[in-house]
């Protein structure tokens, strides 16, 4: 399950990040990916893109 996303220059400070922003749930396991390595089946795209005509 997706449940958000960070921003950060490294992979140690994603993972720092990612527990620090999403530590209300006791989650039996959290793992960042990096954006380039998820492979879309469906994607929405960005709602915001103004480009896109959203």
């Amino acid at each position: 399950m997706h449940i958000g996303t960070v921003r950060a220059p490294s992979g140690r400070l994603a993972a720092a990040y990612a527990n620090w922003v999403y530590d209300e749930e006791d989650w039996a396991e959290l793992c960042v990916v990096p954006r380039n390595c998820v492979f879309w089946v469906k994607e929405l795209g960005d709602p915001y893109d103004k480009q896109r005509g959203a």
